[in-house]
């Protein structure tokens, strides 16, 4: 079409009125998608250049390959997402970025669900309260934990910006949310060894920064990085930054199933990191340890408890014996009962008479023999005392008794076993 065939159209009236203002739109239309073949037709196929961005960097190409396996869609947005940071400051972007991170949150924990066939609307992942034990069930963390309230902050904060504001939503902290966002997707999508090699270098670290625990934040949302790392942790000096960051303060407890007789084990590696210390920084480990709730009934817990004190003197192992005696009421002592056996022991050798408190709570005698499970019975007669292990009431009367008779005869009669 010419110009002066556009110019005729705009003398008629009526329907072709209509009809030439639409050849006119379609012909500026071609014109510019003409323009845009000549000039412009690499834009979306190479990474942008100059001052909007740099090709992605490893992680996060890494990032959007895991994204692009579980839904293309959420690696479209990740990737626009990542392009848009650049420019961040050009008035209305950081809406488009936060409503990005938004739904990149929201479809991630809907597919992550979906594969333990647990399906939930995306529409109905959101800020609200209730989805924090959603998102700590993705990340097989109790709901409390530090790296929940990330993510859940995240969201929260991303669904605020999303509101149009006169002042529009703040740039800097929208670009700054959507890379944690980014950190946080490495970290529970990325590829295993990817992450592994991260978590290689923050163990060569002899003086862990506020930065470097942030770090680690990230990069122990799965369970498998949770158990390399604390597998592997020998340095004490981390306990404390560690401990500032809360990342001992939420023991997993027992995890109910849809059968109400039977309960999940969880893992804490932290644990086992925090027995790996107790010698060398023993009252931050008793800081942490006095924090666990005696309600708990995890016994993996209570045996990372028990496996602190273990290599303890005397005079320091005194200091648990409260938070032994609430290990020994969890229910569940076939863990790690054999070791209290022990630690009475040397508290009795020590003429220590906090070796009683624990002797009184090993041999506790039920009413009878109500609840007991006949199934992982030896002798059927294990009810009697239900928390000695199969081997510990052996070592108790061979060693601890008459350490305690020592000490104290007259003491040691009053104990369970010798009343009438």
């Amino acid at each position: 079409m010419t110009d002066q065939d556009i110019i005729l159209d705009y003398r008629m009236t009526g329907r072709g009125l209509f009809r030439s203002s639409v050849n006119l739109i379609a012909h500026c239309h071609l014109v510019i998608m003409q323009s845009m073949s000549e000039e412009n037709a690499t834009i979306y196929e190479q990474p942008l250049s100059g001052g909007e961005a740099a090709a992605f960097s490893s992680r996060e190409t890494q990032t959007s390959d895991e994204l692009k396996i579980l839904d293309p869609q959420l690696a479209g947005l990740y990737e626009h997402g990542l392009r848009l940071l650049s420019k961040i400051h050009e008035p209305g972007l950081a809406y488009f970025v936060a409503h990005a991170g938004r739904e990149i949150s929201r479809g991630l924990i809907q597919r992550l669900l979906s594969e333990e066939e647990i399906y939930i609307p995306a529409d109905q992942i959101d800020d609200q309260e209730k989805n924090r034990a959603t998102i700590a069930g993705i990340l097989q963390l109790p709901t409390a934990d530090p790296r929940v309230d990330i993510w859940f902050q995240l969201i929260r904060s991303f669904a605020a910006w999303t509101h149009y504001s006169e002042s529009g939503p703040p740039p800097d902290a929208v670009k700054s949310a959507f890379e944690q966002l980014s950190s946080l997707l490495f970290g529970r999508i990325g590829p295993y060894f990817a992450t592994q090699g991260k978590l290689d270098a923050l163990l060569q670290i002899t003086l862990p920064t506020d930065h470097d625990v942030k770090t680690l934040q990230t990069h122990l949302l799965r369970p498998a990085q949770r158990q390399y790392f604390f597998g592997r942790l020998q340095n004490p000096l981390w306990a404390k930054p560690l401990a500032d960051a809360e990342v001992f303060s939420n023991p997993p407890d027992l995890i109910p199933t849809a059968d109400p007789n039977k309960l999940l084990y969880r893992s804490w590696p932290e644990g086992i990191y925090l027995a790996r210390i107790a010698p060398f920084d023993t009252a931050l480990v008793l800081a942490v340890v006095e924090r666990i709730p005696k309600s708990l009934k995890n016994p993996i817990v209570w045996n990372a408890v028990v496996d602190a004190v273990l290599p303890l003197p005397p005079e320091s192992a005194c200091k648990f014996v409260d938070k032994l005696k609430d290990a020994l009421e969890c229910g569940s002592t076939n863990f790690f009962a054999d070791k209290i056996v022990k630690i009475t022991g040397t508290l009795a050798l020590a003429d220590k008479q906090e070796a009683f408190e624990l002797a009184n709570h090993l041999m506790w005698v039920p009413s009878s023999n109500e609840g007991h499970d006949s199934r992982v019975a030896v002798y059927n007669t294990e009810w009697m005392f239900p928390r000695f292990a199969h081997l510990g009431l052996g070592g108790f009367f061979k060693d601890v008794l008459p350490a305690l008779e020592a000490i104290d005869s007259e003491k040691t009669l009053r104990l369970p076993t010798f009343k009438g």
